[in-house]
């Protein structure tokens, strides 16, 4: 039986174009099934513009130890949702990812695969449908940095987005770039974990 340990994490989040103001919370528990993590975080204008985003992540117990076998590193289920009311954008998505690597002497690139449903609704057109994920991960762990690039395909669409994270002790700061269609958001974000 695992010890439970447990940590949680408050950040600032803004979007540079059109949700400046936002904040996420995230929840990190070791329990008797393993490492799971819960999160949520909303950001706005104040004007009817607003982007919320939730997970709950699943890592694999043994990986990252020498009993490691598998490639299978975590899955997790997220939601996103981005309403631009001005400009009659709205975008809902729920994707099932998998990231899967080998884990040597230090953690290498994972390859992200996922499955989804999203709904994208703008200038009186409504596009429903599955969609699929692909992406790459990997830490620099000398620069305590971390990567992530995922393409995914929607129904009329395509959405790019890309990561970097670094960490600073209890402190990481991360940068993001969303682009989906003609919606493009610059995401900047400062963490800290309280406990």
């Amino acid at each position: 039986m695992f010890s439970v340990r447990k940590s949680l994490g408050l950040r600032l989040w803004s979007g540079l174009r059109h949700t400046p103001v936002g904040a996420r919370a995230e929840l990190f528990r070791w329990g008797r099934w393993g490492p799971t993590a819960l999160g949520l975080g909303y950001q706005t204008n104040f004007r009817g513009n607003q982007q919320l985003a939730a997970r709950v992540s699943y890592t694999n117990p043994c990986y990252g130890t020498t009993d490691h076998r598998t490639a299978f590193q975590s899955a997790e289920l997220l939601y996103s949702r981005i309403h631009l009311r001005p400009a009659g954008f709205y975008f809902s998505s729920y994707t099932l990812q998998g990231d899967f690597g080998r884990f040597r002497k230090h953690q290498g690139p994972a390859l992200l695969l996922g499955a989804g449903y999203a709904e994208r609704r703008q200038e009186n057109t409504r596009r429903p449908g599955p969609g699929g994920l692909l992406g790459l991960s990997a830490g620099l762990p000398k620069l305590k940095l971390h990567l992530t690039a995922t393409v995914a395909r929607w129904p009329g669409a395509w959405q790019w987005r890309a990561e970097a994270g670094r960490s600073f002790r209890r402190l990481d700061t991360a940068l993001q770039l969303n682009s989906l269609g003609r919606y493009r958001e610059l995401n900047l974000s400062l963490g800290y974990t309280i406990y």
